[in-house]
């Protein structure tokens, strides 16, 4: 008697064996083993430009908001810090000094840098006047 293939498949009351759903789980692990570390690596680095974009963004309101205003301002990191929505704990905001903005939206310049843990992630320096932002590439000797 030949076997058809209708014969060889399993009936439906059999299911997996062991040997089967083990295969499975092992190619499943291995999958996400592959995928996890990669996809967490995209969220962070997601996160960063998303930090970078509103701190550039807080920084180039500061002057404006000022003239607006029509009163000095003077910022300390912390403050600035408080204006970023849901800060992450483990980000850091360094001013070499306060950064002051006067009555007619004119600033006195200065650094901001932006640290995560041990690392530099972005410098900015605010030009004398306007108080625009402008990038300035971290350096990788430059310590805490």
């Amino acid at each position: 008697m030949t076997r058809t293939w209708a014969s060889c498949r399993p009936s439906p009351e059999r299911g997996f064996t062991l040997l089967e759903l083990l295969l499975v789980l092992a190619l499943a692990a291995t999958a996400a083993t592959l995928v996890l570390p990669s996809a967490f690596s995209a969220l962070r680095a997601a996160e960063e430009r998303k930090l970078l974009v509103e701190v550039e963004s807080l920084l180039t309101r500061l002057p404006t908001e000022a003239a607006m205003r029509r009163e000095p301002s003077q910022w300390q990191a912390l403050a600035l810090m408080a204006r970023v929505p849901d800060w992450p704990s483990s980000w850091q905001l360094r001013l070499e000094s306060p950064l002051a903005v006067d009555a007619r939206g004119m600033s006195g310049g200065g650094r901001v840098q932006l640290w995560h843990g041990e690392r530099l992630a972005q410098e900015w320096e605010l030009r004398a006047g306007d108080g625009r932002p402008l990038r300035v590439k971290p350096s990788e000797t430059d310590a805490p």
